[in-house]
């Protein structure tokens, strides 16, 4: 038997914190208290993306979205995503549909933007 430690701090960049939970939400059981924390909040500028304003860029905001299309792209629960229905690496996400909705209109807007699958 193996042991599973009480709790897990779960410390990701936060494009990819919420998928990062997700994994490890698969890999461990309840009795595991999984805590999330992304090591900060971005701040989006006018043209760039850091940890507020006047600190160095992290991203460019086209970067940015990209990430943040891609992560959309994998939490859905479908033939491209990583849901059961897709790539199976994680349970079904929920996704809030203003979120879905604005993922669409940003993708149809800037597919040079959407990362393909697999990517």
């Amino acid at each position: 038997m193996v042991d599973r430690p009480g709790r897990l701090l779960l410390i990701q960049d936060p494009t990819m914190q919420r998928r990062t939970h997700a994994c490890f939400e698969r890999s461990f059981n309840e009795d595991t208290r999984l805590i999330s924390q992304a090591p900060l909040i971005p701040w989006v500028g006018p043209d760039r993306v850091s940890a507020g304003p006047g600190l160095p860029e992290i991203w460019s905001r086209r970067r940015f979205s990209s990430l943040i299309l891609g992560e959309i792209r994998r939490l859905r629960d479908d033939a491209d995503g990583y849901g059961p229905r897709g790539r199976n690496f994680i349970d079904h996400v929920d996704i809030p549909e203003p979120v879905l909705a604005a993922y669409e209109r940003v993708a149809a807007e800037h597919p040079e933007l959407v990362r393909a699958a697999g990517a």
